[in-house]
């Protein structure tokens, strides 16, 4: 099953106030499903690009025990975001950024390395990487470079950095000159979470 809410776009000037609302009605949400369908909550997971990135990352720095795993495309963490956030437990995380995306470059988020410094930091991952490798760019010229560490609780954390890549989801829809397809995003998130069966 996959559920998709639909908001107004957020800030990463919201109160606190809202941001604490958006997270009770994602919990309640989860909650009434599980009620009407019986779901395996134990294989629920939060993916979002941009601001559904945005929200991805609010419920992983505020119910991470209600997911199985996050994945964020196109988001740099915000700092308002990142001087609150403990995640309640360690969970596979996959973060997918552009070097050429411009809405990752304000100053209401990290960059993209402190983003990534505080997500290997905040999941008590290795210092060392477990895989690193580039992606050679063959149906572009958008070479990808993944790194994965372990993490504590055997969880993990992929980063995928996508060199020239803009504000896309790589490997879905049509392509265009920001856009990686040698890399499919879904994909990426899928094998990180063990569903790739």
């Amino acid at each position: 099953m996959t559920l998709t809410p639909r908001q107004a776009a957020v800030s990463a000037l919201s109160s606190d106030r809202s941001l604490e609302g958006d997270v009770r009605y994602t919990e309640a949400l989860l909650d009434t499903l599980d009620d009407l369908y019986d779901i395996d909550t134990d294989r629920v997971y939060a993916v979002g690009m941009s601001g559904g990135g945005y929200m991805t990352d609010l419920l992983w720095c505020s119910a991470a025990d209600r997911f199985a795993g996050f994945g964020v495309v196109a988001r740099a963490m915000p700092k308002l975001m990142s001087r609150k956030c403990r995640p309640r437990k360690p969970t596979p995380f996959v973060l997918v950024v552009g070097t050429a995306d411009d809405g990752l470059v304000n100053d209401e988020q990290l960059s993209l390395d402190r983003t990534r410094d505080f997500i290997h930091d905040a999941l008590s991952c290795d210092k060392r990487p477990d895989v690193q490798r580039m992606i050679p760019a063959k149906k572009d010229d958008l070479p990808v470079e993944h790194t994965r560490w372990d993490c504590a609780r055997k969880s993990t954390f992929d980063y995928y950095l996508v060199h020239g890549g803009g504000h896309q989801w790589p490997g879905s829809g049509k392509k265009a000159a920001d856009k990686c397809m040698d890399l499919d995003a879904t994909r990426a998130m899928l094998d990180a979470f063990g569903l790739d069966g």
